[in-house]
């Protein structure tokens, strides 16, 4: 699934080549975007970057898109299982993300009838937002522990159903 591109009015997201490491490194190599997310080591290095592109992906059943708004990649989009993103931190505040997921959502239900879930860190109201955007809605909080920072966290998990996606994107 990760070998096809998806295209909305501003962004191309399409899969991750050697040659992002850098912009991916760049990108969440920032303490304010990693605390946010539950796998990602901080500092984060080129070489995490190349295992992620390299090793994780082809690895997964899911689907994994590097977000471009025309000038490299500017974050990375994926379902595996659960939907999860991240921005670096200049692209933050442009609408970028609800585009970007808008469009991997619409290709998932697609594809499959299955729910689908995801979540975010207590405190994280844009990442909230997003979700919220799309249809998902909350169903339980688990403890976590941010790998970047080491802090206890609390994940809020969601669940959004291709029945709630068809009535909310339907107009």
């Amino acid at each position: 699934m990760t070998g096809h591109t998806l295209t909305t009015s501003r962004l191309t997201l399409r899969p991750l080549v050697a040659g992002d490491v850098q912009a991916l490194t760049d990108g969440i190599n920032n303490i304010e975007v990693s605390k946010w997310l539950t796998v990602v080591p901080f500092p984060y290095t080129e070489q995490d970057a190349r295992y992620f592109i390299d090793t994780i992906i082809p690895q997964s059943n899911g689907a994994h898109y590097g977000i471009d708004a025309g000038a490299g990649v500017i974050g990375v989009i994926g379902i595996d299982p659960t939907l999860g993103y991240w921005l670096r931190a200049d692209a933050h505040g442009r609408g970028y993300m609800t585009e970007a997921a808008t469009a991997v959502v619409d290709d998932y239900f697609k594809r499959s009838d299955a729910p689908l879930g995801s979540g975010y860190f207590l405190g994280n109201t844009a990442s909230r937002n997003v979700l919220w955007k799309l249809g998902f809605r909350e169903t339980h909080r688990e403890a976590e522990t941010c790998r970047a920072t080491g802090a206890a966290v609390t994940l809020q998990k969601l669940t959004l159903t291709k029945e709630r996606w068809t009535q909310c994107h339907s107009c």
